[in-house]
C-alpha cells in the first residue's frame, strides 16, 4: 500500500508529456488516471534507460523536497522494481525543470510546494500505519487529515493555473486564425507555392531514378525483325 500511494500520490504533469502519450490527461490531483494513461506510464518507466548522472541530479533535488520517500527508495533492494520507481522520480524531476526553464514560476513554485506536502502527508500516513498508540494514531490521523485538505486545495489551485494556460494559448491560435482569414489570398500564395515546390522536389528525385532515355519504338513491330536490322 505503501509503495502505492508512493507511486500515485502526485501525478506526473501532463502538459509536458512526449508526443506519444495517451490522449487523455489525468484531471488533477486526487483523481484517479484512466487505465490507458496508467498502462502508458508504466511501460514508459520500464523501458527508459537509467542515467546515472540524471539520476543523482533528481536523487539530490528531491533529498530537499521529498526526503522521506526518497529514502524509503533507497532502501529497496536493487531490481527492476527499484528502477521502475527511480523513472518516476527521474520523470518527475524533469517535468518540474520543464516549468522552470518555460519561465512557469507559479505553476512551479505551485508544484514544488505540492511535492513537499505530498512527502509530509506520505510520511504521516507511515508512521500512523506503524503506530500502536491510540492517542498517536488520533494526533497523526488529525494531521493526516489536515494535509490532504491542503493537498486538496492546492490540487485545484494547480488545476486553475494550468486552465489559465490552456485558455492563452486557445485565444492564441484564436489571434492567429483571424490574422491568417485577413490575408487569404497570401496564404493561399504562400502554399501554392509550397506544393509547386513540392512537385519540382518529387520530379527532381524521379529523374535521378529513372532512366532519361528510353530505347526508341517503331511504328511497325515486324520492322524490328526484318533482315539486315
Amino acid at each position: 500500500m505503501m509503495v502505492l500511494m508512493l507511486l500515485t500520490t502526485g501525478p506526473l504533469l501532463w502538459a509536458d508529456s512526449p508526443p506519444d502519450a495517451p490522449p487523455s490527461p489525468p484531471p488533477g490531483h486526487g483523481h484517479r488516471w484512466p487505465e490507458d494513461s496508467r498502462r502508458y506510464w508504466r511501460n514508459r518507466w520500464r523501458r527508459e534507460p537509467i542515467d546515472e548522472k540524471k539520476w543523482s541530479e533528481a536523487q539530490e533535488y528531491m533529498s530537499q523536497h521529498s526526503p522521506r520517500r526518497l529514502a524509503f527508495v533507497q532502501s529497496l533492494s536493487e531490481g527492476p522494481f527499484r528502477d521502475g520507481i527511480r523513472r518516476y522520480i527521474m520523470g518527475r524531476y524533469r517535468d518540474i525543470q520543464n516549468l522552470s526553464e518555460q519561465n512557469e514560476t507559479e505553476l512551479h513554485d505551485l508544484v514544488v510546494k505540492r511535492l513537499e506536502l505530498e512527502d509530509q502527508a506520505w510520511g504521516l500516513s507511515v508512521d500512523l500505519a506503524q503506530s500502536e498508540n491510540p492517542d498517536e494514531q488520533s494526533r497523526l490521523h488529525k494531521e493526516l487529515s489536515d494535509k490532504v485538505r491542503q493537498l486538496v486545495e492546492m490540487g485545484f489551485q494547480e488545476r486553475q493555473l494550468r486552465i489559465a494556460r490552456l485558455e492563452k494559448a486557445v485565444q492564441r491560435e484564436k489571434d492567429k486564425l483571424t490574422a491568417e482569414k485577413e490575408r487569404t489570398d497570401e496564404v493561399v500564395a504562400e502554399q501554392l507555392n509550397r506544393w509547386e515546390r513540392e512537385g519540382q522536389s518529387v520530379h527532381r528525385r524521379s529523374a535521378t531514378t529513372n532512366p532519361t532515355t528510353q530505347p526508341q519504338e517503331t511504328s511497325d513491330p515486324a520492322e524490328s525483325m526484318a533482315p539486315g536490322q
